[in-house]
């Protein structure tokens, strides 16, 4: 399956793994795909809040801000593997069983 694609780039900036990027920081998802995926997931309420206020700042939608976030995730993980998600493991405090 191939998905249409077109990025758009401004100077100074080059897309890497689909996310603009200037130095080490993701700044913005800019390209049109034909979406057909769809994926649901369980969160904390209070990240969900977060992900909504980022959201609202930046005038983009729920979904836009997450495919970005994911994206530089997933970019940040092929670079440096399970060491990039080791970091926040380990920062997760024990959950007990109540």
């Amino acid at each position: 399956m191939q998905s249409n694609v077109k990025h758009t780039l401004t100077y100074g900036t080059e897309v890497v793994n689909d996310c603009l990027t200037t130095g080490n920081h993701v700044w913005g998802y800019i390209c049109t795909v034909t979406k057909s995926a769809f994926l649901g997931i369980r969160m904390n309420p209070e990240l969900r809040t977060q992900l909504e206020r980022i959201a609202q700042r930046e005038e983009r939608s729920m979904s836009q801000i997450c495919e970005v976030l994911l994206r530089g995730g997933v970019a940040a993980y092929q670079k440096e593997g399970s060491k990039y998600l080791q970091r926040f493991f380990s920062k997760q405090k024990p959950q007990t069983e109540q």
